[in-house]
């Protein structure tokens, strides 16, 4: 009797987690962990979410990945991987891996590991690992390891590269900003 007890508590306690994973995501039509349209979770832990639409996470950890085929809005989040189709938006968060199709905009976040970004990097008060740039550059209070393939890249605002530049464009650095390695353009 006290196994079928402990299987039963067991078994309502799985379904727990996993109907309080389900619910710190709103919005938009769901199959698991695929939504379509406008999507937000709060505060909470999920694996991994699938969007297409807007994604946008308040508070949230996603401790798998995150897949958006739109924008992604993040505040106060914690992402080991994403993948965005669109633009992204983060402020106070943090990422392990972040590749976006779209211009991407940081405000007080870390990249542990690779930055990925098909349009512009705007970023300030962020720390990033190796960053692989499309488009433009501009950081302000920001470190990085390293950056390249940016057409034009400008430090601001006590920024440093601890690392080297390969950009094909530009490179500019106020008196405050430094490369300690290379920077090839």
């Amino acid at each position: 009797m006290k196994i079928k007890h402990l299987m039963l508590v067991s078994a309502l306690s799985l379904c727990s987690a996993s109907a309080f994973a389900d619910s710190i995501c709103q919005g938009g039509t769901s199959s698991g962990n695929n939504y379509k349209g406008n999507v937000v979770c709060g505060t909470g832990t999920i694996g991994s979410i699938n969007v297409k639409g807007n994604l946008t996470l308040n508070g949230t950890a996603v401790s798998q990945s995150a897949n958006v085929k739109g924008n992604l809005t993040a505040s106060n989040a914690n992402v080991t991987q994403a993948s965005v189709k669109g633009k992204v938006n983060a402020s106070s968060s943090t990422f392990s891996t972040l590749n976006a199709k779209g211009d991407v905009t940081l405000n007080n976040t870390s990249v542990s590991n690779s930055l990925n970004v098909k349009g512009d990097l705007d970023a300030t008060g962020s720390n990033i690992g190796n960053a692989v740039i499309g488009g433009e550059v501009n950081a302000s209070n920001s470190q990085f390891m390293s950056i390249s393939g940016a057409d034009e890249v400008n430090l601001t605002n006590n920024s440093v590269v601890n690392g080297d530049v390969n950009s094909v464009g530009k490179v500019n650095t106020d008196s405050t900003s430094k490369i300690t390695g290379t920077a090839n353009s």
